[in-house]
């Protein structure tokens, strides 16, 4: 199993090198926390790392991921995958490896370049891995239900519009708020202003550490959900 999930991690990434469009949704947050750096005293740390990641998140996290099952749909090369040795969740996990290994790499950089406190980062990291872990699930499903890679933004766009817009905005109105809550973003984008800036409470930090594993599971289960109603249409 390991060996199969390895090798569709490989694959991925030796693809991205080629791949023009998955490779820009990784590198625009970080364009965008170096022009928000340059700005001078207009954004701080904790402003520049939240949006940055936000952006990562909703850009490369969701919409990566539905860009890669797409494109093997409009190939008609799903279904070869699903019908070789490894199982629909070792193709699922590979390439869902590849985009958390992706974003946790330019999260990285984007903290560091964002001057985020050394001692801070490998938490923010972990807390961006759990968030970006929720999000993954979700943009496949979004490339299950389009039929090519063009079609994923039109098929998704409520979804993309909606993490990376929303969790700001939350604060203005008790509607957003709640909306907000069921979104893997909006706990990430507070734990990054907040570790990144003056520190967050460990209680606080365990409890969306719980609500972001919990999104995680429940975004697994509704992909298996929709991959199984929606097998027989693959290909």
């Amino acid at each position: 199993m390991v060996r199969r999930i390895l090798a569709i991690f490989i694959k991925e990434t030796q693809d991205i090198a080629t791949n023009f469009n998955v490779s820009i949704l990784f590198a625009l947050p970080l364009i965008f926390a170096v022009i928000f750096k340059r700005l001078g005293n207009a954004m701080d740390a904790p402003a520049i790392a939240s949006t940055s990641v936000l952006l990562l998140a909703g850009m490369a996290g969701i919409y990566v991921p539905s860009m890669l099952v797409a494109e093997e749909r409009e190939k008609r090369t799903l279904q070869v995958l699903m019908l070789s040795p490894a199982t629909p969740a070792e193709v699922f996990i590979g390439k869902g490896l590849m985009t958390l290994v992706m974003t946790l790499l330019f999260a990285l950089i984007t903290y560091i370049l964002a001057g985020v406190p050394a001692a801070r980062i490998p938490v923010l990291l972990l807390f961006f891995a759990l968030g970006v872990a929720a999000c993954i699930p979700l943009g496949m499903i979004v490339g299950l239900f389009a039929p090519n890679v063009l079609s994923t933004g039109l098929v998704g766009m409520p979804l993309y519009l909606a993490f990376i817009l929303l969790p700001p905005f939350t604060v203005f109105n008790e509607t957003l708020k709640q909306v907000g809550r069921v979104l893997p973003t909006t706990h990430l984008y507070y734990v990054t202003i907040a570790e990144a800036g003056p520190g967050a409470r460990a209680s606080w930090l365990l409890e969306t550490a719980g609500i972001l594993l919990l999104m995680c599971a429940v975004a697994c289960l509704l992909l298996t959900w929709v991959y199984r109603r929606r097998a027989t249409a693959l290909g």
